[in-house]
């Protein structure tokens, strides 16, 4: 997959039906640091309980069943778009455990092997070591706002990342 320092930076987001043990993905996101984001909705598999449906998290992503159902994308299908979109590249998300969690939902739902590693966004970012964390934050807040909907959360992603690149340039 090549050399970690030749590799391309990518954030990557997932929403989901909600937080417990049998919740799954409905909406992923992705983004390469110089690029917009792109987002898919994910059509709930057969074997995904509907039990398993947040109402609160509902009302955080907006979206639901019915729309996934009749707009979201095959899960074989996400598989293959995020294969062939994120091979080789740094993946980085800022929920680990969470969107690691469901991309393995997804990718065992599509019978498919991913062919990227997850990494943490926090493992990044330490590398910039910024006294002004709290404002590099701040000012991504304002430009990119978390909304719950992936591809605006990899925008937030972006942000942070931009911003603190900027920020470790001054010093």
């Amino acid at each position: 997959m090549g050399d970690a320092r030749t590799k391309r930076i990518v954030f990557i987001d997932v929403e989901a039906s909600g937080l417990c043990e049998k919740s799954w993905p409905i909406e992923i996101g992705w983004g390469f640091v110089d690029e917009s984001p792109h987002a898919v909705l994910i059509k709930p598999d057969g074997e995904w309980p509907h039990s398993a449906w947040d109402k609160e998290a509902e009302a955080l992503h907006g979206l639901t069943i019915p729309q996934l159902e009749r707009d979201g994308a095959d899960p074989r299908d996400v598989c293959h778009l995020l294969n062939a979109s994120l091979s080789g590249a740094m993946v980085y998300s800022d929920a680990l455990d969470w969107d690691g969690f469901w991309l393995y939902r997804l990718y065992t739902a599509g019978g498919v092997k991913p062919e990227f590693d997850l990494s943490d966004f926090a493992d990044l970012m330490r590398q910039f070591a910024l006294d002004c964390e709290d404002d590099v934050r701040a000012r991504a807040d304002v430009e990119a706002p978390r909304l719950h909907r992936a591809a605006a959360d990899v925008a937030h992603m972006q942000a942070v990342y931009r911003f603190s690149k900027e920020a470790a340039a001054i010093d």
